[in-house]
Parts: structure tokens; C-alpha cells; sequence
């Protein structure tokens, strides 16, 4: 099954590296850095960025299935 995984690089709950090790054990995965942002994406310009990476992401793997 595919997976999308979208993580902040600055995430002070959850470590990047997690992020990046279940990347490196799941073939196929795709995995989206975003700099700056906190562990809920508070600001709205990091909201917007998370929605549209995951609409995208929902459309390229999910539609006309």
C-alpha cells in the first residue's frame, strides 16, 4: 500500500529521524520534509502546505481506483 508521510525537519515531539527511518523501511513510501514548521503545523502557510501535499498525494494514489 502506498504511504505518505509528512513530518516537520524542526518537529520538537517527534524526532525527523522516525520519520526518515520508516521512509527507509517502507518500499515505495514518499516522504515530505517540511522546514521550519512545528509538531502541529501551527502556522497557517505550514496547514497549507500539509493540505496540498496530501490532496495531491490522495489524487495520485487513490482517485480511480
Amino acid at each position: 500500500l502506498p504511504l505518505l508521510l509528512l513530518h516537520s525537519e524542526s518537529d520538537e515531539v517527534v524526532p525527523f529521524s522516525h520519520a526518515l527511518r520508516i521512509h527507509e523501511a517502507v518500499a515505495g513510501s514518499e516522504l515530505r520534509a517540511l522546514r521550519g514548521a512545528d509538531h502541529r503545523f501551527s502556522r497557517p502557510e505550514h496547514r497549507e502546505a500539509v493540505v496540498e501535499d496530501a490532496l495531491h498525494w490522495f489524487r495520485k494514489h487513490l482517485c480511480d481506483r
